[in-house]
């Protein structure tokens, strides 16, 4: 067991045992807040000058129950301490959620949910939500007593009607699973045209967009005299100017550029397909000034790292973090409107189109496998919009004043 720690080198000894956790670099930051901005203001307060496990529940008891989020920081503040002071080795934990696949249809969802996320490449989230919506269907197969060749349509949609308010997000996992049964014989009859027409979506939402005079000022905005400003206006550009993902910003290497023909070439993260696209030169620059003049010296290929030791790769989650930060903070009014990397590819397409540029060259920089979904974002621009409608046609004065001029009482 440690000796207490003295509150004066509590935040730097912190800070180092958040480092060794290897952290995404915004989840390290919001830690060592809660060090910085919470638990030393509160040793403050109560005339503690040395840290032990005592002040550690004391300050739980006090302030670790204000909401669900600050509960967790906090816990995992002062857990991080108490490993420390008793010398045991703090790891990190995984899911623990066992799910439970039985019988033949249990077996199968576990065969298709491999297949499946490997196929499409699918993320981490959603294999989850694959394995929570065909473990449960599978259960209620099980309890229900329902064998594989006795699943019929009434089956599905009695399943369905049992779930209530959590029925929506799990058309698309149960629709594509009862259509892999149906294409590999172990079912005679496609259930999935059962859950046909049936959408997660609550309603079409138009995306958020950013316009050139914002994007503009968003850009100034960031300062890049310093190393961490290097490296977050490169990856702003990335995003505004080339539409880039913030999976593939965080796997770009040297390699994916071609400095002689100035080109960025790479294989989409969420769609495994290849995408090549011009390096503009304040893009390329801004990459350049990071690379040289910012980026700590680490053996990793990727570009862009945490800045803190120990040097990392960027999760796609401080991306966004980052992307939104710069943007809060530019003075943009924001409004109801969402401020991510994905904002900013909303925004170039919405750009393009409205410079009339053709719509198979965006669906090709956005890295869309057809046209259909770049029409989603002729919704947003009021120009566009404007050019699609139609003069009302007049209408007569016989029709308002039909039947002693109803429309007029």
């Amino acid at each position: 067991m440690k000796e207490k720690i003295k509150r004066k080198n509590l935040s730097i000894l912190f800070g180092i045992l958040v480092d060794s956790q290897h952290y995404s670099e915004y989840y390290a930051m919001t830690l060592k807040k809660c060090m910085a901005n919470y638990v030393i203001p509160f040793m403050e307060k109560m005339g503690y000058d040395y840290y032990d496990l005592k002040v550690g529940e004391e300050f739980f008891s006090t302030y670790g129950m204000r909401n669900k989020h600050f509960t967790i920081t906090s816990r995992r503040t002062v857990l991080l301490l108490k490993f420390y002071i008793e010398e045991i080795e703090y790891k990190r934990q995984p899911d623990k959620t066992e799910y439970q696949f039985p019988g033949q249809i249990g077996e199968l969802s576990k065969q298709f949910i491999e297949l499946y996320c490997k196929t499409n490449r699918s993320s981490y989230k959603t294999k989850k939500k694959f394995m929570i919506v065909l473990s449960r269907f599978s259960n209620a197969m099980k309890i229900r007593d329902v064998k594989l060749t006795e699943i019929s349509h009434d089956t599905i949609l009695e399943y369905i009607s049992s779930l209530q308010n959590t029925c929506q997000y799990v058309y698309s996992p149960l629709r594509s699973f009862l259509l892999h049964l149906y294409a590999n014989g172990h079912i005679s009859v496609n259930l999935s045209l059962t859950l046909s027409g049936l959408s997660e979506k609550k309603g079409n939402s138009l995306p958020s967009v950013y316009y050139s005079d914002e994007i503009q000022r968003i850009e100034s905005s960031v300062k890049r005299d310093a190393p961490v400003g290097k490296r977050d206006y490169a990856i702003l550009l990335l995003a505004d100017r080339l539409g880039l993902r913030r999976g593939d910003i965080v796997n770009l290497t040297m390699d994916n550029i071609d400095w002689e023909r100035c080109s960025i070439s790479f294989y989409q993260q969420k769609t495994g397909r290849h995408n090549e696209l011009p390096l503009l030169e304040d893009v390329g620059q801004a990459i350049l000034d990071y690379y040289l003049n910012g980026r700590p010296k680490t053996d990793i290929e990727n570009i862009f790292v945490t800045a803190n030791s120990p040097v990392n790769v960027l999760a796609p989650g401080t991306v966004s973090y980052i992307v939104g930060k710069i943007i809060r903070e530019s003075g943009v009014v924001i409004g109801n409107r969402r401020h991510s990397t994905h904002s900013m590819r909303h925004s170039l397409a919405t750009k393009l189109m409205e410079n009339n540029t053709d719509i198979s060259i965006i669906s090709g920089v956005l890295g869309h496998e057809s046209e259909e979904p770049t029409m989603y974002y002729l919704g947003v621009s009021v120009k566009l919009l404007g050019e699609c409608s139609h003069d009302v046609p007049p209408v007569s004065n016989d029709f308002y004043n039909q039947k002693g001029g109803f429309f007029y009482e």
